[in-house]
């Protein structure tokens, strides 16, 4: 019977989906062809306006199928003729939508090349990038913030097959906060705390949380887009106090600066400065930080002696953080950083009801069960 209960609850959710799907689609089709449609005759009749919006509908969603059939109406040729045209006027929005073109020619290209379906090579799909950057260039001389981070976003997704070097991709990026781009000012606020640049990395988060909706560039989707800004900036409201604690040397802010940052180290530059918080922390005595500063050397993840591990591990246990005895406990039955002691490994461990880990082990034979090596992997959990 319960079997029978989730298989019509599994059945019956995929078909709303469906259903829910099929509802968008349609929802989307309507919109966007019948904007096509209406701007078409304008079009025609040379409005280039008319011309590059009925182009973006086709750059922006050719995998759509309206998008195929507006091209079945109007001809790829000549919706192509539009935008080509108007870059040899320097047309900003044609510039984007050409280098728009070549991008995503780009990125097939070099899908279908990772899955062996193709008989181009690297250099083919370079070319492609080459050519979209330079498109992306031409506009962003003509001051399109969205271009300038466009050229950054290249460098950031591409950056193997991209003629870019990462201080010219940031400058593309400063300048496209600078022109006002909230997209932009959100990801260059990112970059700014990351490089321990903590005002001017605030200001420009603060700037793009607080700018309208309609100044948002839609067309990136979900890279630097408001939706997460907004919940970046809920989050961490109280980021900025922390930070001018940590400067001001606080260590719990110092530690808290470090938890923010390594939850953001999906680049290496923001871990490494997370690490050097974290450190800080720790030598100006929180009790949490020197714990897991003891459990980071342990682990060879920070530099340091086995003797400094020890240390930290004892100094949190004085300083009232109960987890840390377990640190201690390991270091006293595995010798690190101090002489290898049953009985004071017993205490410890049984201090945090962990007694049952010494299991086999005695004061008598505790040299010749344990080496000394960092076998044991305990999860950071201990020190939460």
């Amino acid at each position: 019977m319960r079997d029978l209960f989730f298989t019509i609850k599994f059945y019956s959710s995929n078909f709303f989906s469906r259903v829910r799907n099929f509802i968008i689609d349609a929802v989307e089709f309507s919109f966007y062809f019948t904007k096509a449609m209406f701007l078409f005759p304008f079009a025609k009749l040379r409005c280039v306006k008319a011309q590059l919006e009925i182009a973006e509908i086709v750059v922006s969603h050719n995998w759509q199928n309206y998008t195929k059939a507006i091209k079945k109406i109007i001809g790829e040729e000549v919706i192509l003729g539009w935008i080509f045209t108007e870059t040899l006027k320097n047309n900003t929005h044609a510039l984007i939508l050409a280098g728009d073109i070549y991008e995503r020619k780009a990125d097939d290209l070099h899908s279908s090349l990772r899955d062996g379906n193709s008989k181009n090579t690297e250099d083919d799909v370079k070319n492609l990038f080459k050519i979209s950057l330079n498109y992306y260039k031409q506009a962003s001389d003509l001051g399109s913030a969205f271009a300038q981070l466009n050229c950054y976003r290249l460098h950031d997704f591409y950056h193997y097959c991209v003629d870019l070097t990462e201080a010219q991709a940031k400058e593309f990026l400063f300048l496209s906060a600078k022109n006002n781009l909230p997209n932009g000012q959100f990801l260059y606020g990112e970059e700014m705390l990351k490089q321990d640049r903590f005002e001017e990395g605030l200001f420009y988060i603060e700037k793009s949380v607080k700018a309208k909706k309609r100044m948002w560039a839609k067309e990136i989707g979900s890279y630097g887009n408001r939706k997460k800004a907004t919940q970046w900036y809920k989050k961490n409201k109280n980021l900025k106090e922390i930070v001018q604690n940590a400067f001001s040397g606080n260590a719990q802010a110092m530690f808290e600066y470090s938890e923010y940052l390594i939850n953001d180290s999906h680049k290496n530059d923001s871990l490494k400065l997370a690490h050097k918080w974290h450190t800080k922390s720790a030598r100006a005595g929180f009790p949490r930080a020197m714990a897991e500063e003891g459990y980071f050397i342990i682990h060879d993840w920070v530099s340091g002696t086995l003797e400094d591990a020890f240390n930290y591990f004892q100094k949190a246990v004085e300083a009232g953080y109960k987890k840390a005895h377990y640190g201690v406990a390991e270091c006293y039955l595995y010798g690190w950083g101090v002489e290898q002691n049953y009985e004071k490994a017993k205490y410890h461990f049984e201090k945090i009801g962990k007694g049952n880990i010494l299991k086999g082990i005695t004061a008598e034979n505790i040299k010749e069960k344990i080496d000394g090596d960092r076998t044991l992997k305990n999860d950071r959990e201990f020190y939460n």
